[in-house]
């Protein structure tokens, strides 16, 4: 079994990088199944790099020709699995009765694309990364950093902590979220300044650089 990108139209060209995605791939332990895993496996073993080359791309462009090269291959059909965020803008996403509706149908699973959580519930989705409205996707990543939180707290992990520096770069990105409200605010608040003192900055340094160049040439 595998699973579509389903791009909508506007990413239709990302199709380049592969039909399918692996975020979820199911072998029947068959003769069929057996022999398309293992071909798989020696295809990713020969060659598996972040980049397109020679009609290639990880390990997922090699699923391109399965539904044409064996017998029996189940492409889902259900488009309320593998909702992520290149083709969540084909549908009606919504909360009802604490359950997240998919066009009206419930939501099986998410793919968490981009996702990076960090000390002091601090996150970053890559939403920006496709032009998304977040407001659309807050109630799925509501209740999975809600459950990331509880995980954290009951076995004490540490996470990885951001410096200022970053957390700017994040919200340049408009990739900068807090679960607390008030800690979003302040940080929003507080990286603001940052960001604006950053441009003032580059801004003063390129006109002094410009004058330099200047007097040189006189």
């Amino acid at each position: 079994m595998i699973i579509p990108h389903r791009f909508p139209n506007r990413l239709k060209h990302l199709e380049a990088n592969g039909i399918y995605n692996v975020q979820m791939v199911y072998f029947k332990r068959d003769e069929i199944g057996m022999k398309c895993l293992g071909r798989w496996r020696e295809q990713c073993l020969e060659w598996c790099y972040n980049r397109l080359e020679d009609g290639r791309l990880g390990d997922q462009k090699y699923l391109d020709v399965w539904p044409q090269t064996y017998k029996n291959i189940c492409v889902l059909k259900n488009e309320q699995a593998g909702v992520a965020l290149w083709n969540a803008e084909r549908y009606k996403i919504r909360l009802k009765d604490e359950e997240i509706l998919i066009n009206e149908s419930p939501l099986i699973f998410y793919h968490f694309h981009m996702f990076k959580f960090y000390e002091g519930d601090i996150y970053g989705t890559g939403i920006s990364d496709y032009r998304l409205n977040y407001k659309v996707l807050k109630v799925i990543y509501d209740v999975y950093v809600k459950q990331l939180r509880d995980v954290v707290s009951r076995f004490n992990l540490k996470l990885r902590s951001l410096n200022i520096w970053e957390m700017c770069v994040m919200m340049e990105k408009r990739n900068f979220y807090s679960y607390s409200f008030l800690k979003k605010v302040f940080w929003n608040v507080l990286l603001y300044g940052f960001v604006v003192l950053k441009r003032i900055l580059k801004i003063g340094w390129s006109f002094l650089l410009k004058i330099y160049s200047n007097v040189l040439k006189n």
